[in-house]
């Protein structure tokens, strides 16, 4: 579970959007140490299939996100638990984006 301030819409060219593709939102992955990388920052990959998006609640000024990620079977190798926030902008037609939004990691 992840808790913080939250918002409820963003501002963009056609005016505040409050839909849920514009909202921030929260991905959880394990990922896998790749012994062959010997640098300690790069030597990380994500395990295939366990990402999953966390699912958000507001109340209030309060957004919380949560979910169930399951482990994959064990293999001996280090892993990590890696919980990226994405946030939405507004982005116009001549930007790359879905459904006239950009998405960066905060």
């Amino acid at each position: 579970m992840v808790a913080g301030v939250g918002y409820a819409a963003i501002r963009g060219p056609a005016g505040p959007r409050s839909d849920e593709p514009a909202l921030a939102r929260m991905v959880a992955r394990i990922d896998r140490r790749d012994a062959t990388i010997p640098d300690p920052a790069l030597g990380w990959a994500p395990v295939e299939g366990a990402e999953l998006v966390l699912t958000r609640e507001v109340s209030g000024a309060t957004t919380t996100w949560s979910g169930v990620l399951e482990l994959p079977p064990a293999d001996g190798a280090p892993r990590r638990l890696v919980v990226t926030e994405e946030e939405c902008f507004a982005v116009d037609e001549q930007s790359v984006g879905d459904d006239g939004l950009g998405r960066r990691i905060v």
